[in-house]
């Protein structure tokens, strides 16, 4: 790995100019990261159904690609939504900026997306699991196929706790490469 590892985040669970208050603790995880010495870019999608507010000034700038969905519909198929609609924003990073790792905070549809970008890549992919992810998501069988295709496919799951660790090893996750 290069003396500043290069990390590229991906999550709708962020900050935005629309939801400047939205997801602190991934901000904090962010700005830990940039303390310790990594270099992180953050794709923080915005759903379209956000962007109807007014925009408010957010620093550091990060990029807030539009996520197209269809609300309570299609969930199953909510990663394809978002890989249309930030897979260009996710390319033209990744040109400027080649991450030596790719690490999405919430399993499904950001963790699928993030974990397709990397592999693509050649890079690992982490997930953060976070809780309604892992525990309420899964209850879809749809969407638990989903889920559990990523957490099984993720390179690491950084679980919020033990029971989220059992929870994506139940779901396929390799012990090993779980941790709380």
């Amino acid at each position: 790995m290069p003396a500043t590892p290069k990390l590229l985040f991906v999550s709708t669970v962020y900050p935005t100019p629309w939801e400047p208050h939205k997801g602190p603790a991934n901000r904090s995880t962010v700005e830990s990261l940039r303390e310790l010495g990594c270099d992180v870019r953050v794709v923080a999608p915005v759903p379209w159904t956000k962007r109807t507010r007014s925009p408010v000034r957010v620093t550091p700038v990060e990029h807030y690609p539009t996520y197209w969905y269809t609300p309570r519909v299609l969930q199953s198929r909510y990663h394809a939504m978002m890989g249309w609609s930030i897979g260009r924003t996710l390319a033209n990073v990744t040109r400027e900026f080649r991450p030596d790792a790719v690490l999405a905070a919430w399993a499904d549809p950001e963790g699928t997306v993030a974990l397709r970008h990397a592999h693509a890549l050649g890079v690992p992919a982490g997930v953060i699991a976070m809780g309604s992810d892992l525990m309420l998501l899964p209850q879809s069988a749809p969407r638990r196929r989903v889920i559990a295709a990523t957490i099984e496919n993720a390179d690491h799951v950084f679980a919020v706790g033990s029971v989220l660790q059992r929870t994506a090893i139940e779901l396929g996750a390799r012990p090993e490469r779980v941790s709380n």
